[in-house]
Protein backbone atom coordinates (compact mmCIF):
# COMPACT_ATOMS: atom_id res chain seq x y z
CA UNK A 1 0.00 0.00 0.00
CA UNK A 2 1.45 3.34 -0.98
CA UNK A 3 1.13 6.46 1.13
CA UNK A 4 -1.75 7.92 -0.91
CA UNK A 5 -3.82 4.78 -0.38
CA UNK A 6 -3.32 5.07 3.38
CA UNK A 7 -4.85 8.57 3.65
CA UNK A 8 -8.44 9.13 4.71
CA UNK A 9 -10.21 12.49 4.76
CA UNK A 10 -12.02 13.28 8.00
CA UNK A 11 -13.88 16.33 9.27
CA UNK A 12 -13.32 17.04 12.96
CA UNK A 13 -15.29 19.43 15.13
CA UNK A 14 -13.25 20.84 17.98
CA UNK A 15 -13.72 23.39 20.72
CA UNK A 16 -12.16 26.77 19.96
CA UNK A 17 -9.42 26.32 22.57
CA UNK A 18 -8.31 23.03 21.01
CA UNK A 19 -8.13 24.61 17.56
CA UNK A 20 -6.13 27.53 18.94
CA UNK A 21 -3.73 25.11 20.66
CA UNK A 22 -3.27 23.20 17.38
CA UNK A 23 -2.64 26.46 15.52
CA UNK A 24 -0.08 27.56 18.10
CA UNK A 25 1.75 24.21 18.08
CA UNK A 26 1.76 24.20 14.28
CA UNK A 27 3.23 27.69 14.20
CA UNK A 28 5.83 26.86 16.86
CA UNK A 29 6.85 23.64 15.07
CA UNK A 30 6.64 25.10 11.55
CA UNK A 31 4.14 22.42 10.58
CA UNK A 32 0.48 22.14 9.65
CA UNK A 33 -2.44 21.79 12.01
CA UNK A 34 -3.06 18.40 10.42
CA UNK A 35 0.48 17.27 11.24
CA UNK A 36 0.05 18.40 14.85
CA UNK A 37 -3.29 16.61 15.12
CA UNK A 38 -1.79 13.37 13.77
CA UNK A 39 1.26 13.72 16.03
CA UNK A 40 -0.95 14.20 19.10
CA UNK A 41 -3.10 11.19 18.31
CA UNK A 42 -0.05 8.99 17.63
CA UNK A 43 1.58 10.10 20.90
CA UNK A 44 -1.62 9.15 22.75
CA UNK A 45 -1.72 5.78 20.98
CA UNK A 46 1.90 5.11 21.97
CA UNK A 47 1.21 6.06 25.63
CA UNK A 48 -1.79 3.75 25.76
CA UNK A 49 0.20 0.85 24.25
CA UNK A 50 2.98 1.42 26.79
CA UNK A 51 0.48 1.53 29.68
CA UNK A 52 -1.13 -1.73 28.53
CA UNK A 53 2.27 -3.39 28.25
CA UNK A 54 3.14 -2.38 31.84
CA UNK A 55 -0.23 -3.61 33.11
CA UNK A 56 0.40 -7.13 31.76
Amino acid sequence: MNKAQNIMVMTVKTPRDVREALENRATDNVSSMNAEFVRSVRERMARERAEKAVAR
